[in-house]
């Protein structure tokens, strides 16, 4: 049987009903028994819901109190998060306030949060940011989102680029990172690049000839209007 905080008597309480029952308990019931609970107590029964009812829970209660009760966690609090947690707070939250909830975490602490996600709570989170992000995400959001496929972290973000946000952004990757990324995109993804980013390409070519007559040979080859297309831009 799991350890029972016996300093959280609701946390007791709730640890014996079943879904069901949880379900079936009134708001007020709720509302009442958060109220006069710490927000690291409230945690510590959260962690223990199913969806079904922190969906319940969390409909009781508007954005901002939510956000309120984020903020008052301590960070063991964080750390007892449970991946039904992580799922709803980004559903229930808008984009830029779960960002800041990312400002604060390590490239792998960002990379465990996200492996709870699906597509389309990651489309959900990227679009709701906009384009006009860049400048505020911190070196471990960058490299956490570097781990995307390559394919996808080129639409999700060089595609809005300019050619001085791109090498901006590239100057948190070493040039392993940016070879391992090149190698991994796709004829169409080098097809439907905008002229910044063949710039940019360009740029690290430029410091080895060899690499863009290596380059010229791969495009030739797949495609002979690849290779206008890049010496155009």
């Amino acid at each position: 049987m799991a350890k029972i905080d016996r300093q959280d008597p609701f946390a007791e309480y709730i640890s014996t009903l079943t879904q069901e029952q949880q379900l079936a308990m009134p708001e007020m019931e709720w509302t009442g028994m958060f109220k006069a609970m710490k927000p690291s107590s409230i945690q510590k029964v959260l962690s223990k819901l199913s969806t079904p009812v922190l969906e319940k829970v969390a409909g009781m209660y508007e954005v901002y109190e939510i956000e309120s009760f984020l903020d008052d966690l301590e960070e063991d609090d964080w750390e007892t998060m449970s991946p039904q947690e992580w799922r709803l707070w980004i559903e229930i939250l808008p984009a830029w306030d779960f960002k800041e909830i990312l400002d604060y975490m390590s490239k792998d602490e960002i990379l465990y949060v996200w492996q709870f996600f699906d597509q389309e709570l990651s489309d959900k989170f990227f679009d709701g940011l906009g384009d006009d992000v860049f400048d505020d995400f911190t070196s471990e959001e960058w490299q956490a989102c570097f781990e995307l496929p390559a394919s996808e972290f080129k639409r999700r973000f060089f595609d809005k680029m300019d050619l001085e946000e791109i090498l901006d952004v590239c100057d948190y990757f070493d040039e392993d990172d940016i070879d391992d990324f090149l190698d991994n995109l796709t004829l169409d993804d080098w097809m439907t690049m905008t002229e910044d980013e063949y710039q940019a390409v360009f740029t690290f070519f430029d410091e080895d000839r060899d690499d863009v007559i290596e380059f010229v040979h791969m495009a030739f080859k797949a495609n002979p209007e690849l290779v206008s297309k890049f010496f155009a831009a």
